[in-house]
């Protein structure tokens, strides 16, 4: 997930563009040109930093009032050396960004020329220019003929590098395998060296841009999970889930940990992405952690000789693939009541190959409520729920007649239509439910950065902005151009907080009722609870703040009150509701009604962000969606998906939306497979 954290640096690889590598950095002074306005001070010369990048040059000023300036190559119209240390940069462009820390539109100055002067503090001008004017040549090729040059240039670098072993944290750690990998944040694509030892994992980031750890680790032991993953359509990813470890477990635990609960990592190919899951997997200390936190007695039905290596098998992936056998059980554990409808949804988001780490392959949760504008919202009341026996495109008969006509229409020309004829697939729908657009939709006021980089450095028109549920709702069930469904985050009841633990006794548990469990992902542990004993009856819960409404009958979580919390509760970070609140106060315009788009306006029957959470949670545990959810689940991850079966539904989606639709093994050349992986991303 989007980290919450404040950054103390203001330059981040959000600022590149799209297919563009980070190159070198230097301590360097900007002699900033007057006609250019920034530098209020009107310095002669402002200290910084010099960054080169394959499309661009970048000065990020140390004084933070002072907005971060990118020269792009495309606009350069001389590079010249001035002496040993000196450079002068002319361009017609300049892109200023950044300037108070603040994530606001960039500000684009065109059409005006303007003269930048560079002087390295500590280093030469030949460290510079080379690759300056190497960078400059290629970004001006043809765009095939120049991705062809960058990957072999990225390679060259990836392969120049290794792994600084004076970063082990114990000498006697002992190195099992090490190789190039890049680690995947949401539109982050950052290269290094991953190495595994017998210990520890590691990931050595190829430039160290935030300018604090070198090296990011995390011990064997507290790994809960290694996934395989999909990247850009190809078989080369692998998630790590960490566990943040307990102030016990700390003592036993030595060295730092991951700054985040969990990495994805890429590889070149399938084969790399197998060696590296391979040497993690053999390691005998590899999820050790896990079993000390799980409850006794479902330790001691996994410690039977059926399941010699019971942690291992689980951190070796077996419960967040879909391939394994465990998505048969945790379906079972569902249908027996014993896993929350959110527990489940996101098992499966999970089990199904989707990431908080990719906004390509961010989960899906489904729209439950249909009702915002009422001053009660009636649980009780089916009249409130959306129809979870049809997508979205079909909630309303009107458009559905729309799409349906779309469907024929093509079906009829494709039908008279040769096979060399370029007429696509017939599709209802030409969007889809879940893009990196739609996430950064509703998530744009948690991360601004993300959408000024998804956009270009803009944020979009404010009509366009996410504004209330309400009108979100009637587009997503009344435009033919919007589909949308929803993100976990919608049911999200708040980050876990560091304060003591408050048990809290829960009453009014009834046999085969669902766990509304207040994490956003103990459902590992809660299924191998409930199938330890799929009868058992529970009655406790880990609650650092209330999880459900006051008034509203309080659920069980199937977690014996051993005194510590499940492992899988610092898997996922929750954001809470600040992507519901417009606490930067971002400057997101005006909409044609006159009213400035800030905070999300919130239905009537909400009084604050957390209780609308709250109660989209509650309806999304209610009866009437427990027992529809599988028809959803059909829709989106079951058999609905494709074939007739997803025509008779009204589920048909353009047809590259598919997974195999593209078939990457078969792209001769590897800039092609860039330039597919690109458009997916969009």
């Amino acid at each position: 997930m989007f980290s919450r954290r404040k950054l103390g640096k203001r330059f981040s690889l959000l600022l590149l563009e799209d297919e563009e590598d980070y190159v070198a950095d230097w301590v360097a002074s900007c002699k900033w040109p007057s006609s250019v306005a920034g530098n209020w001070q009107n310095l002669g010369s402002l200290p910084g930093r010099l960054r080169l990048c394959t499309k661009s040059i970048f000065f990020e000023p140390e004084d933070v009032r002072i907005p971060i300036v990118r020269l792009e190559f495309a606009s350069v119209l001389h590079l010249e050396a001035d002496s040993m240390q000196s450079c002068t940069v002319g361009v017609n462009k300049v892109t200023k960004m950044k300037a108070n820390m603040a994530d606001a539109p960039y500000v684009v100055e065109r059409n005006k020329s303007s003269s930048w002067g560079f002087t390295l503090t500590y280093a030469r001008l030949d460290s510079f220019m080379p690759l300056a004017q190497e960078q400059l040549v290629i970004s001006r090729l043809p765009t095939l003929e120049r991705l062809v040059l960058q990957d072999a240039a990225r390679r060259s670098r990836e392969d120049a590098a290794q792994f600084d072993s004076s970063r082990l944290v114990e000498f006697s750690e002992v190195l099992m395998w090490e190789g190039p990998a890049v680690q995947l944040s949401p539109l982050i694509r950052e290269p290094g060296r991953l190495a595994v030892t017998d210990q520890r994992v590691y990931f050595q980031p190829l430039h160290n841009i935030s300018g604090d750890t070198p090296v990011r680790s995390h011990p064997l032991a507290a790994v809960a999970a290694l996934v395989r993953r999909r990247s850009s359509l190809q078989p080369v990813g692998l998630e790590l889930f960490m566990i943040n470890p307990s102030l016990e477990l700390k003592q036993q635990l030595t060295g730092p940990v991951w700054d985040a609960p969990s990495a994805f990592l890429t590889f070149r190919s399938e084969a790399d992405r197998e060696a590296a899951r391979a040497a993690l997997a053999a390691q005998p200390t590899l999820g050790m952690a896990v079993s000390s936190l799980m409850p006794t007695s479902t330790l001691g039905n996994l410690n039977q000789p059926q399941h010699p290596h019971s942690q291992q098998l689980v951190a070796a992936g077996q419960l967040l693939e879909a391939a394994g056998g465990w998505l048969q059980r945790v379906m079972m554990a569902w249908q027996l009541g014993k896993v929350s409808n959110f527990d489940y949804l996101l098992y499966l988001n999970l089990a199904a190959g989707r990431s908080f780490n990719d906004l390509a392959q961010w989960p899906v949760f489904p729209w439950v409520v249909k009702d915002y504008k009422n001053a009660v919202l009636d649980l009780g009341n089916d009249s409130v729920f959306r129809d979870l026996k049809k997508p979205m495109g079909a909630q309303t008969e009107d458009r559905l007649r729309i799409f349906r006509q779309r469907y024929h229409d093509m079906e009829s020309i494709a039908q008279h239509t040769d096979a060399a004829g370029d007429m696509p697939k017939p599709f209802m729908y030409g969007t889809h439910y879940s893009t990196p657009g739609y996430v950064m939709f509703w998530l744009v006021r948690a991360a601004p950065g993300h959408m000024l980089r998804l956009q270009a450095g803009k944020f979009d028109a404010p009509d366009r902005l996410f504004n209330s549920l309400q009108d979100s709702w009637d587009s997503a069930t009344s435009s033919t151009t919007d589909v949308k469904e929803l993100i976990p985050e919608f049911y999200m009841l708040g980050m876990l907080r560091p304060a003591p633990l408050r048990m809290t006794q829960l009453h009014g548990l009834k046999t085969g009722q669902k766990a509304l469990c207040c994490t956003a992902f103990a459902t590992a542990y809660v299924v191998l609870a409930a199938f330890n004993d799929p009868m058992a009856k529970v009655t406790n819960c880990y609650c650092h703040q209330q999880c459900c409404l006051h008034d509203a009958p309080m659920l069980a979580c199937p977690w014996p009150t051993t005194g510590q919390l499940p492992p899988y509760m610092s898997l996922l970070s929750m954001p809470g509701a600040d992507f519901l609140v417009n606490g930067s106060q971002l400057a997101f315009g005006m909409r044609q009604n006159g009213k400035p788009v800030n905070d999300v306006v919130l239905p009537p029957w909400a009084t604050t962000p957390e209780n609308l959470l709250a109660k989209h949670r509650a309806a999304l545990e209610a009866p009437y969606v427990s027992a529809n959810l599988h028809h959803w689940i059909d829709l989106i991850f079951g058999y609905k998906q494709t074939g007739p079966a997803a025509v008779e539904a009204d589920n048909v989606f353009y047809h590259l939306t598919y997974e195999g639709a593209v078939d990457t093994s078969k792209v001769n050349m590897e800039h092609v497979a860039h330039i597919q992986a690109a458009r997916v991303l969009k």
